[in-house]
């Protein structure tokens, strides 16, 4: 009997190792499967963000080239213009040389700024200020749809990388309709090229206005120590103060066309 039960115990631990033996080939299994699913989640998530970047760069380079395009099409549109002009003019007869009073051709003034010399190659800059500032907006919404900017954190790298992208070119967005709107030449409408070569004061006036100051004071008291404490803090308050306003006469000259204007402009200071 006593061979029996042991044999029937060591028929039962073979059953149980076979049954320990199966469990651990399913655990196995189910773990490759699931290395497997995450491995190939893994991959896709990054080929996502692959074309993500792919699309960024894409969009870039076709607004980039779009911009070129345009240019490219405005100084064909002048090229076809001077050739169709020229046919337009009747030719008459001369027995002069053909160079006699040609002028050689002067090289096109610029003005040491890129951004405006930019816009100043084209015939009008107004067209170049508007192409920048819709290619801006179109991509500023495209690319934000494709990174889902707005479910980012702020402390994100991409988040970081595509503010800086997009900020840098309000700058000069900024400046290009400021010369569109204020700094142009009223002649040749060239942004940016004026240069104020007189500048006389004409008068000045005092008047009285309201100004937002902020005081900074400190607070004296002791804790629950006894031990004497500082603490320091701001407080905002309206006050009257009077305000010089001087009024200058100022002369330019356009750097481009050698136009010269006049206008008047003015300061304000605060002097009590």
């Amino acid at each position: 009997k006593a061979e029996e039960l042991r044999a029937a115990q060591l028929e039962e631990q073979k059953a149980q190792e076979e049954r320990q033996k199966i469990l651990d080939q399913q655990a196995e299994e189910e773990n490759q499967r699931l290395q497997a699913e995450y491995a190939a989640a893994d991959a896709a998530e990054k080929r996502q963000k692959y074309m993500k970047y792919g699309l960024i760069i894409l969009l870039i380079g076709g607004l980039i080239a779009f911009v070129f395009f345009t240019n490219f099409l405005d100084n064909l549109q002048k090229f076809l213009k001077q050739i169709f002009s020229k046919f337009k003019k009747k030719k008459e007869k001369s027995y002069l040389p053909k160079d006699y009073g040609k002028k050689k051709g002067k090289q096109k003034k610029q003005l040491g700024i890129w951004w405006a010399d930019w816009a100043n190659s084209y015939e009008k800059p107004l067209s170049a200020t508007l192409i920048v500032t819709i290619s801006y907006i179109v991509g500023v919404i495209v690319v934000s749809k494709i990174l889902q900017i707005t479910e980012l954190e702020s402390g994100d790298t991409v988040f970081t990388i595509m503010f800086l992208l997009f900020m840098v070119p309000v700058y000069y967005i900024f400046k290009l309709w400021a010369g569109i709107i204020h700094y142009h030449c009223p002649k040749c409408k060239r942004i940016h090229a004026g240069e104020i070569y007189s500048s006389a004061h004409i008068g000045s006036k005092q008047r009285a206005r309201k100004y937002r100051v902020q005081d900074n004071r400190t607070l004296k008291y002791r804790d629950h120590r006894g031990i004497s404490q500082k603490s320091n803090y701001t407080i905002e308050r309206d006050e009257t103060g009077v305000e010089q306003v001087d009024t200058y006469h100022n002369k330019a000259k356009c750097l481009l066309c050698n136009h010269k204007w006049e206008y008047n402009s003015s300061t304000s200071t605060r002097v009590a």
